[in-house]
C-alpha cells in the first residue's frame, strides 16, 4: 500500500492512521523528519510497528516508543561522516577552504542536522 504524506505533518498522521484503518501490518518511511514523527506517534498508539527509512532527527526514536525503529542513521551519524569524509578530501587535495557555508532547509530533519553541525564542528580539527 501507498500513501503520499505530501511532506506535511498533519497529511502523514491522517494517512497513517488510514493505513492502520486498512490493516496494514507495518509502515515504513517517510524521507521528512516531521512527518515521521507524526507517523511514530500514530503507530505508537495503535501498535503497528513503523520503520524509519530515511529520516535523521533523533528525537523521533530518542522517545522510548516500543514500535518505533530505524534503519538510517541520525543527524549526528550523518554529520559526523560528511564532515570526516570532507577532511579526507582536504588532506588529498592539500588545500582547506577558510570558510564554509551549512545550508539546509528550515523542517525536523534539517534542524537536526543544523544541531549536530553546532555540536560537532567545534570539536573537528581539519588537517591538510
Amino acid at each position: 500500500m501507498n500513501a503520499d504524506t505530501e511532506t506535511n505533518v498533519d497529511t502523514a498522521r491522517t494517512r497513517a492512521e488510514r493505513l492502520v484503518q486498512e490493516g496494514v501490518h507495518c509502515l515504513v518511511g517517510p524521507f521528512d523528519s516531521g512527518a515521521a514523527a507524526a507517523i511514530a506517534q500514530v503507530a505508537e498508539q495503535r501498535g503497528v510497528p513503523f520503520v524509519i527509512n530515511i529520516a535523521a532527527a533523533p528525537q523521533i526514536t530518542e522517545q522510548g516508543y516500543k514500535y518505533v525503529f530505524r534503519n538510517f542513521p541520525v543527524a549526528a551519524e550523518l554529520v559526523t561522516n560528511g564532515l570526516t569524509l570532507i577532511n579526507d578530501l582536504f588532506q588529498v587535495t592539500g588545500a582547506t577552504p577558510r570558510t564554509a557555508v551549512f545550508m539546509h532547509v528550515n523542517d525536523t530533519f534539517g534542524q537536526a542536522n543544523a544541531k549536530a553541525i553546532g555540536a560537532i564542528l567545534p570539536r573537528l580539527e581539519f588537517t591538510v
